[in-house]
């Protein structure tokens, strides 16, 4: 027979309910900041086309 019969995952909980969801939410913070920060020099009469 091939593969593993058991194993066991070892969880730290401060990296798993702590430390990756602040890493996610600075990294979607990060992207948010980075794709609007060039939102403001938009002017929307310049680009709407009648």
């Amino acid at each position: 027979m091939f593969g593993v019969s058991s194993f066991q995952f070892i969880v730290n909980p401060l990296i798993a309910y702590v430390l990756c969801p602040l890493s996610m939410a600075m990294v979607v913070i990060a992207a948010t900041r980075i794709g609007l920060s060039g939102a403001g020099s938009i002017r929307i009469s310049e680009n709407i086309k009648e």
